[in-house]
């Protein structure tokens, strides 16, 4: 598995012969939250719209998970991760009706992450090809998109 460093506290690698692209987010804040979103954007737009576009947030790691649901201004499955990244992926994914998008976000076990799981939906804004849902396992996150054609 090669790992491809995105910002300090965030990279990426590739699973299942690269149709899943899972992001590890260490640490969050305003300037890694641009460049992560810009790498998933600049991603989907490279992506072939023949195959769904599988996508993991990891944000396990201790301390992550709050500090990703108040990036994402308490929207767990914002998939642009930052407002203007919601408001261009909105845009993409408008004038490309056959994008169809699932986003598996991995939350800690911790009452943090419990606690961002609760309060992570409470801003949730929803688009017409994505679906999404939160995990405590990577395992689960990765057989969920396995599922998804």
């Amino acid at each position: 598995m090669v790992e491809e460093h995105i910002v300090s506290g965030i990279w990426r690698y590739w699973l299942e012969d690269n149709s899943i692209i899972v992001y590890m987010i260490e640490r969050i804040d305003d300037e890694r939250a641009k460049a992560f979103s810009e790498s998933v954007i600049r991603t989907m737009h490279e992506w072939s719209v023949l195959y769904p576009f599988k996508i993991v947030f990891n944000v396990s790691i201790s301390g992550a998970s709050m500090g990703y649901m108040m990036t994402t201004g308490r929207d767990l499955l914002n998939i642009g991760v930052t407002d203007d990244g919601y408001e261009r992926v909105q845009h993409f994914m408008s004038t490309t009706p056959e994008f169809q998008a699932y986003l598996a976000v991995v939350l800690s076990k911790a009452i943090s992450g419990q606690k961002a799981r609760r309060m992570g939906m409470q801003g949730h804004r929803t688009l017409p090809q994505l679906e999404g849902a939160t995990f405590f396992d990577m395992e689960d996150a990765v057989e969920w998109l396995r599922t998804r054609i």
